[in-house]
């Protein structure tokens, strides 16, 4: 698990000029800040900020007692021309940097908790929290819906370039604050190279990995697939390794594991836990939909999960099919995200809202696991096996984790139905909120449902 850091923030003084020095020339900083690194520059412009009053509250960042970073926060009525372009009342704007030291460790969420709970506690007068990073700065964006901040839509602040509009209001009322790392976990991946929190990721995908759904298909498949030693097994989207590394234990010596998947962060973890395997392997960084092994180069072929996330699922089929020799097997196992299912007690209309918003596909496949032997059939596979598992979660406490096991946050949830137009982005907290305070009173209950089929490729095909 990513460990607990301990975030504060502390008032600017002139003594961390020299820090701003410093942090303002690293390039990830300058690139979006475009602030002076020359000390007397920095005096004349924080140093008003010092002395106060100012329109701007100046802050370091503290984790675990080291100053990591700078915020700020302010009135939009304090900025006319500002607020105008933004266009949101009642609001207060926060922007912050971390050094390079502390940068990429998935702490922004965290600190960008703390920063709109002190912004709301200053500034009273305001009601909610909103932020504006350029449209091309996703690292900053991704970490702001991480931190509970839907996307208000876009706008175009006075001298900076095209931005995205974030708005976060407390669920209890103005400067009722949030509770520290509530959402950094996301209803999904989506580019986990690019993504601010990749330990993060790489913990919630752990999670996943000891769900009782999980461990119940990855069961199935290894008794259906009967590997023995000496054969070679692919894995496409093989994330962290564990699934192929277990499965390698049936290869022996002479066999051979090979995983690919697109992140250079998931191949680099999945190396290191690949150390002293008995089975040689092999992770490497490739494309699904155009592996670069040779035809009939493997007698199995698995993908877990990863269907989900393609545009284009049936190519990845495909080219799994193409690699495996005639006879060879391939398993696929991927979620039916149309079947989660959400109850908080009596609550119905929640219930059917989330029904509703993900009974539809938008920008990916993520149904695909309900239709896996109709995509096999089109790549030319003959299923010979399937098999369901439901996720269960009967009890979760709000108070200790951001989200249920290995799962995504309410507020996740809710930013995806106000997306799919089941909820209106004012009913964003209050949804977010009702959970909330049902599973702390016994009455959450949430289920998800996994699907697998094992295929087999025709005997003395054409590769």
């Amino acid at each position: 698990m990513p460990s607990v850091h301990r975030i504060s923030l502390r008032p600017l003084r002139r003594s961390d000029f020299g820090l701003l020095a410093d942090w303002f020339a690293q390039p990830d900083v300058a690139r979006w800040w475009n602030e002076p690194t020359d000390r007397g520059a920095i005096e004349s412009k924080y140093g008003p900020r010092v002395d106060g009053p100012a329109t701007t509250s100046m802050w370091i960042v503290e984790i675990d007692g080291e100053a990591a970073g700078l915020a700020q926060h302010y009135r939009h009525a304090d900025h006319p021309e500002h607020d105008a372009a933004v266009g949101i009342p009642d609001a207060v704007g926060i922007d912050y940097l971390l050094s390079a030291g502390f940068a990429g460790r998935g702490i922004g969420p965290a600190v960008l908790s703390e920063l709109a709970r002190k912004a709301l506690d200053v500034e009273p007068s305001t009601r909610r929290c909103v932020a504006t990073p350029a449209q091309d700065n996703r690292p900053s964006w991704r970490a702001l819906e991480r931190a509970g901040f839907a996307r208000a839509g876009a706008c175009q602040p006075p001298g900076e370039p095209r931005a995205w509009t974030y708005v976060w209001e407390p669920p209890d009322g103005p400067a009722a604050g949030r509770r520290d790392g509530e959402d950094t976990h996301d209803l999904g991946y989506r580019e986990v190279d690019d993504d601010p929190d990749v330990a993060v990721l790489i913990a919630t995908m752990d999670e996943t990995a000891t769900w009782e759904a999980t461990r119940r298909v990855r069961a199935w498949e290894r008794a259906q697939l009967q590997l023995v030693p000496g054969q070679r097994l692919l894995d496409v989207g093989c994330g962290l390794g564990d699934a192929a590394l277990a499965l390698g234990e049936d290869l022996g010596g002479d066999g051979d594991v090979v995983g690919i998947d697109a992140s250079a962060a998931m191949i680099a973890e999945a190396r290191t836990r690949a150390e002293g395997a008995t089975c040689p392997t092999r992770f490497e960084v490739g494309d699904a939909r155009s592996l670069s092994e040779p035809d009939a180069s493997f007698d199995v072929a698995r993908s877990e999960r990863t269907l989900q996330w393609l545009t284009d699922p049936g190519r990845a089929v495909g080219e799994l099919a193409r690699v495996v020799r005639p006879g060879g097997l391939v398993s696929l196992l991927d979620t039916d995200w149309s079947s989660l299912r959400l109850h908080v007690g009596g609550d119905d209309a929640i219930t059917q809202k989330v029904s509703d918003a993900l009974r539809s596909e938008r920008r990916r496949p993520s149904n695909v696991g309900g239709r896996l032997p109709e995509v096999a059939r089109a790549a030319g596979l003959r299923p010979i096996a399937e098999a369901v598992a439901t996720q269960r979660w009967d009890e979760w406490d709000p108070d200790r984790t951001p989200a249920p096991t290995g799962c995504f946050s309410m507020a996740s949830l809710a930013a995806d139905l106000v997306e799919a137009g089941q909820l209106a982005l004012d009913e964003r907290e209050a949804f977010v909120s009702t959970v909330h305070a049902a599973a702390r009173e016994g009455r959450f209950a949430m289920a998800l449902t996994m699907y697998a089929v094992v295929a087999e490729a025709p005997p003395g095909r054409q590769a």
